[in-house]
């Protein structure tokens, strides 16, 4: 009985400590989203650690980066935050600067993309490029990852997939699998199955096998190909 009172004391020590991390967390980074530096630097004072992070592992400075303020990414440094600090996509804060930059350009490709019904634009070939280059940080997947996060169903979310394939980065592919799981459904499936990548048209059987449906061909009617605007 001793035994169960302790674990049960136990539990609920923890149980308040989670509770008040997080609420502390939630204070100090919202006070960064509002973009208030006199804010965060009272927060410090008051004993609030820089080192603060959300689930992703974004720092306070993590956020001033990737909202582009320059003030408070300055008032940060000053108080002391680690430019060192990875987040759990493998990014530094200033990383996140690149990140936004990313999400932009994927977001006016798709516009582009969809408002043309497919046609690749001088500006989409030009935006298309500037996605391609190689970045040895998750830079693009993490880019891709938040566009996708606040895309709705149906066609809005087909139509950044299929950018994406069109694009075609490799460091997408894990992405790309990662929401067919979470939110495919049969067309996205077979966007997968005829995009012309080996991983995403096993990664499409396994979806067609997983919901019991039967495949009959393969490159028909594809409407996106793997690196071809």
């Amino acid at each position: 009985m001793l035994g169960l009172l302790i674990a049960l004391v136990t539990c609920l020590v923890l149980a308040v400590s989670r509770f008040r991390r997080r609420r502390r967390s939630t204070a100090f980074l919202g006070a960064v989203l509002r973009g208030d530096p006199a804010e965060v630097r009272a927060l410090v004072d008051r004993g609030y650690g820089l080192g603060i992070s959300d689930a992703r592992g974004d720092t306070a400075l993590h956020y001033a980066y990737y909202a582009g303020d320059h003030e408070l990414v300055q008032t940060l440094l000053a108080l002391g935050a680690r430019e060192e600090s990875y987040n759990r996509d493998g990014l530094l804060p200033h990383q996140l600067a690149e990140v936004a930059e990313a999400e932009l350009r994927i977001e006016e490709l798709v516009d582009l993309l969809r408002r043309y019904d497919g046609e690749a634009t001088a500006r989409a070939a030009e935006l298309a490029e500037e996605l391609r280059p190689y970045h040895r940080a998750p830079v693009y997947p993490a880019a891709l990852t938040n566009v996708l996060a606040r895309t709705g169903d149906g066609e809005p979310l087909r139509a950044v997939l299929l950018t994406a394939i069109r694009v075609g980065r490799p460091d997408f592919l894990a992405v790309l699998e990662e929401e067919l799981g979470r939110r495919g459904d049969r067309e996205i499936a077979e966007d997968y199955l005829n995009s012309g990548s080996p991983r995403l048209g096993y990664a499409a059987q396994r979806w067609a096998e997983g919901h019991r449906f039967a495949i009959t061909d393969h490159g028909e009617g594809a409407r996106a190909g793997w690196g071809r605007l």
